[in-house]
């Protein structure tokens, strides 16, 4: 048995620095995706952007190079499967390899479940579990062959509160929380950490479409014990940890932050 680690041999404010990581940020052209990129960069990763479309991703390029980080982008869907390799292979052109994942790209429709179509199945599923699965499971790879790795699925706390209308897009995002469980447990033996990050309503561009209605407002803050819509911020102290040092003694779990709803 190795020596009794001290806090005293330790900086704990080192633990949280990114310093020489790469990050693989996904959905990164705007809301949760581009506060992660950026919170990552402003702790000293470099970081690959990937979203769909092209002039979001040059926008948070630009600001990350403005606060003195380093990024680049490929415009790409990643529902779409058979790209998934390119993205990889451009990421590790640019940086030389992938320390961190977050996989922030999704969608969601929400509708009555009486009125839920096939195709919306099919689209949120492809791009929040199937997308998200063959993305991970290729930057794996690399990571096991350099016996290190965090993996990041942003889930949310509708994969375990129930919210009506949420069905397909709650599913998907439990199918992630349990994907996460499985793969932290199976990566486990080449230093890889899965970890997930299940946020509530938090005020972006995405979600701000159904906070508007005041009537979900109210419903929304009612079911939060601190009665306050989260900002992007909020949610970026725990990407952070959990793409640090400050993490490696946690995986296959799930950090719910949605200011006490699931705690009800």
């Amino acid at each position: 048995m190795g020596t009794i680690a001290d806090v005293s041999d330790v900086s704990v404010r080192d633990l949280f620095r990114l310093d020489g990581r790469v990050a693989l940020v996904t959905g990164a052209g705007r809301g949760l995706g581009e506060a992660f990129s950026i919170a990552l960069a402003d702790m000293g990763a470099r970081v690959f952007l990937v979203s769909r479309t092209q002039s979001e991703l040059a926008t948070v390029c630009e600001t990350i190079s403005d606060r003195g980080g380093e990024a680049d982008c490929l415009p790409c869907d990643v529902a779409d499967t058979a790209r998934t390799c390119e993205i990889v292979e451009a990421a590790c052109e640019r940086f030389g390899r992938i320390d961190i994942l977050v996989n922030c790209a999704g969608t969601s429709h929400p509708t009555p479940s009486l009125e839920a179509t096939e195709e919306q199945w099919e689209s949120t599923m492809n791009l929040n579990a199937k997308g998200t699965f063959f993305l991970t499971q290729a930057v794996a790879k690399g990571m096991i062959e350099r016996r290190y790795g965090k993996i990041i699925n942003i889930v949310s706390h509708l994969g375990f509160a129930s919210i009506p209308g949420r069905c397909i897009y709650g599913a998907s995002k439990a199918a992630l929380v349990h994907m996460t469980r499985i793969l932290g447990v199976e990566w486990a033996p080449y230093n890889i950490n899965v970890n997930a990050l299940a946020p509530s309503y938090t005020r972006t561009r995405l979600a701000w479409e159904v906070l508007k209605n005041e009537e979900f407002r109210n419903f929304v803050l009612d079911n939060t014990p601190l009665h306050r819509i989260a900002e992007p911020i909020d949610m970026c102290g725990a990407v952070v940890y959990l793409a640090s040092d400050a993490s490696r003694m946690m995986t296959g779990q799930t950090l719910i932050v949605d200011g006490g709803w699931t705690a009800r």
